[in-house]
């Protein structure tokens, strides 16, 4: 299994620590999802940028989905759901 103390000695970068800056640079402030291990390295970079971006865990797809989607009407901003 490869975890993230094991990229931080050799200098590499996962895969979801790079998503994470590229939504910080790219402006965005807010994401929506539901916490799962499928993208736990994602969640684990998201927390670099915690001060940048806020992370609402929703219990529901669906929902989370119908949160991005009213956030983005509202503020003009993307809405983000994974």
């Amino acid at each position: 299994m490869y975890s993230s103390s094991n990229a931080r000695q050799s200098n590499e970068r996962l895969g979801g620590h790079i998503l994470a800056d590229q939504l910080a640079i790219q402006g965005v402030d807010t994401v929506f999802c539901v916490p799962g291990e499928s993208y736990l390295a994602l969640l684990d970079g998201l927390v670099n940028h915690e001060d940048n971006i806020r992370v609402i865990n929703t219990r529901h797809e669906g929902g989370a989905s119908n949160m991005a989607e009213a956030y983005g009407k509202v503020t003009g901003r993307p809405g983000i759901v994974w």
